[in-house]
């Protein structure tokens, strides 16, 4: 009896050591919406033992949280009593590759890397994802009671989790995620440049696909500069549904004096003239649909939503299968994506003088006077659907863009 009144003794301070840890690792960071400290009281206890008032506070966490948001059709009750509350520190383990899958983890709060092992690496793993706050990860290893741990799961900051055990997602979330994963799997198979892909291989990239919603106007993604032609940055984005837009930023040199507009280049000696000024231009695509694959951005690049959900997915998934093949593919016929400075600026010097040829049009016609002048040669395109107007130059998407387009929290 003493032995077990000691183990148990441990055990309460070695929780309370790890949760004064926690707190203070916390309070390193940049503040983030946590668990309230009484929410995290009623996770701790077994949902048979939770008073009126626990219950209350864990259905209400439930209904708040992002990541529990796309389980709309399921009762929030029922998911109340299924969860567990788990807080790691930077550095834990919470996930080994291999290991047999015996949970389910929803990040209330902090970042994770997804590692997995690459004996050619210095380390001997290669972190090929990082996942924030609102993502969910390791269903697919309880889906198939034969699946193992695809990867290492560890954290990069002080981290909060809420688990549900194998047997619970069987009862609630199996026929849920098992629906989502068919899905990701046909959106897949319906797009042409995976045809020649063994199902194993589309299974792989769908087993690291994750899902995610973004308000019309948010900023879902912006681009990094890298070495190389082309910038292979960590995601690839898909769109599963409503609509989105490519943004390219071309910087430019205008003449106060004539009003006119020409390229910047890298060392342009002009600017060194009061009356050139250095600006930037945003050019769009035509929105992008369902189906639609981004493979991966320049720094001058962005992605913004028009109210659309976006698949994203690690490159590295697809650089085993073909080390990269199809999304040079797709990268190559975008044309807002792979077209140079120069072609985009001639587009973009086509739709101005469209732009004034049909305003002047409209104002003789005001003045009941006719017109001579043909229009200009203008090729119509559909890679650009805008040309917005000059801006100042910044590094930031967030001052140089229109007010519209906003970071998503």
């Amino acid at each position: 009896m003493n032995l077990r009144i000691r183990l148990l003794f441990r055990r309460l301070i070695r929780t309370l050591y790890r949760d004064v840890a926690f707190q203070r690792e916390m309070a390193k960071g940049r503040p983030q919406k946590r668990l309230k400290p009484d929410q995290i009281a009623a996770l701790r206890r077994l949902p048979s033992k939770r008073t009126k008032r626990q219950r209350h506070l864990v259905r209400m966490m439930v209904e708040s949280l992002e990541c529990f948001r796309k389980y709309q059709n399921l009762n929030f009750e029922d998911m109340a009593e299924i969860l567990h509350y788990e807080a790691r520190m930077p550095g834990d383990l919470l996930l080994r590759q291999g290991d047999p899958g015996y949970g389910f983890y929803f990040i209330a709060s902090g970042k994770v890397e997804v590692r997995i092992k690459d004996p050619d690496a210095v380390d001997g793993y290669r972190v090929v994802n990082e996942l924030g706050a609102g993502v969910s990860f390791g269903e697919v290893a309880l889906l198939d009671p034969t699946n193992r741990r695809s990867a290492s799961i560890v954290c990069k900051e002080a981290c909060e989790f809420l688990r549900v055990e194998r047997d619970e997602f069987d009862t609630l979330l199996r026929q849920y995620h098992q629906r989502e994963f068919d899905a990701k799997l046909s959106l897949y198979r319906d797009h042409g440049n995976f045809d020649g892909w063994h199902e194993r291989a589309l299974r792989v990239v769908v087993r690291d696909t994750h899902r995610m919603a973004f308000r019309q106007g948010r900023l879902i993604a912006l681009g990094s500069k890298e070495p190389g032609t082309l910038n292979r940055g960590p995601q690839t984005f898909i769109v599963a549904s409503g609509k989105a837009q490519i943004l390219r930023k071309l910087h430019v040199v205008l003449d106060t004096t004539t009003g006119r507009v020409t390229l910047a280049k890298q060392r342009d000696s002009r600017m060194r003239a009061l009356h050139l000024q250095h600006k930037a231009i945003w050019l769009a695509s035509e929105p992008l649909k369902v189906g639609d694959v981004v493979p991966y951005m320049s720094d001058t690049t962005a992605l913004v939503s028009e109210g659309c959900e976006v698949l994203y997915v690690p490159q590295t998934s697809f650089l085993f299968r073909d080390n990269g093949t199809v999304l040079d593919d797709i990268f190559k016929r975008s044309y807002i994506l792979s077209a140079s400075d120069k072609e985009l600026f001639k587009q973009y010097n086509q739709l101005q003088r469209w732009d004034w040829f049909c305003f002047q049009m409209r104002e003789d016609l005001k003045q009941g006077v006719p017109t001579s002048a043909g229009p200009p040669t203008f090729t119509p395109t559909s890679h650009l659907s805008m040309s917005p107007s000059l801006s100042s130059s910044s590094s930031s998407l967030s001052r140089s863009m229109l007010p519209a387009v906003r970071r998503s929290k």
